[in-house]
């Protein structure tokens, strides 16, 4: 694996066992079946931060071509992308990206967003969900 420009995220699938992703700026997201062995650049190139699988894969980069990063959703393990989010909806500041085995993807950004990818780009221009915790409770 080619990791020039460092690796900014990572994710190990729990459905689809032995298989690992990366993503980074310049050498886009790539995927190992085998526990890290062997890797393979995915077929559409991403400059990429943050990657989640949970049997799905979602990711936030850019695509070639795109100005902005943009949420993709991947319902084939990541065979095919398509963007959940136009090129002027924009996350600013994304902190993380989660993906349960329902396909919702869950991002950190000033909230936590929910974004369903059945309901399509719609569900990502809703206000974002905030989580209320007592921060006290991260002391113990």
């Amino acid at each position: 694996m080619s990791t020039a420009g460092g690796v900014w995220g990572m994710g190990s699938d729990p459905v689809c066992s032995g298989n690992l992703w990366v993503a980074g700026d310049d050498f886009g997201v790539q995927v190992s079946r085998n526990g890290g062995r062997d890797w393979t650049i995915t077929a559409q190139h991403f400059r990429c931060r943050f990657v989640s699988c949970d049997g799905k894969v979602d990711l936030f980069g850019q695509a070639d071509g795109d100005a902005d990063p943009r949420l993709y959703y991947s319902r084939d393990d990541g065979e095919t992308f398509s963007a959940l989010t136009s090129a002027g909806h924009k996350f600013h500041g994304v902190q993380g990206l989660a993906v349960d085995r329902t396909g919702k993807i869950w991002v950190s950004w000033n909230s936590c967003t929910v974004v369903d990818p059945a309901d399509g780009a719609s569900s990502v221009d809703s206000p974002g969900v905030q989580l209320e915790f007592d921060k006290s409770e991260l002391a113990h």
